[in-house]
């Protein structure tokens, strides 16, 4: 199982650029999102236990947005999930610099070629691209994929 989860900026630019990847991997996967706005004690790391159990099949890829919590970073992170950070004032729970951003985050724009600086351009890549990279670390980790170039 493939898992993405969405930081930064709002739910409507996070949305749309969860709506560019799904154009672009359809047929062949599927995209299955879930939602936190609801903020209950637990709720959301009931949700992601669920979401994430094993049994899901390689095509599907589950995308979280509304990540906001440091123990919601950290259960995800334990299941293998990137961190798709857009572009903008980076979330709270990252500022704080308890929650270490390490090469399982990856900066997602639809357009890295528009942003400010020669670097911003260059740490930026595309919804497909942050796809492209989830699915190489999937087959690395199902043994179907050994000596592939990391993105």
């Amino acid at each position: 199982m493939m898992i993405l989860a969405f930081m930064g900026s709002d739910l409507p630019a996070q949305n749309s650029l969860i709506a560019l990847m799904e154009r672009a991997i359809k047929p062949d996967y599927r995209l299955h999102k879930i939602t936190f706005s609801s903020r209950k004690e637990g709720a959301s790391l009931n949700t992601i236990r669920t979401a994430t159990a094993a049994g899901a099949g390689p095509e599907l890829l589950t995308v979280f947005t509304g990540i906001v919590r440091e123990e919601e970073i950290a259960l995800l992170r334990a299941r293998g999930a990137f961190f798709c950070v857009l572009p903008g004032v980076l979330p709270r729970v990252l500022l704080s610099g308890r929650v270490g951003i390490d090469d399982q985050f990856i900066f997602v724009t639809s357009s890295p070629g528009k942003c400010g600086t020669e670097a911003k351009r260059k740490m930026y890549c595309t919804p497909e691209e942050a796809f492209s990279r989830c699915l190489v670390a999937e087959m690395r980790r199902n043994g179907r994929l050994r000596h592939a170039a990391a993105c």
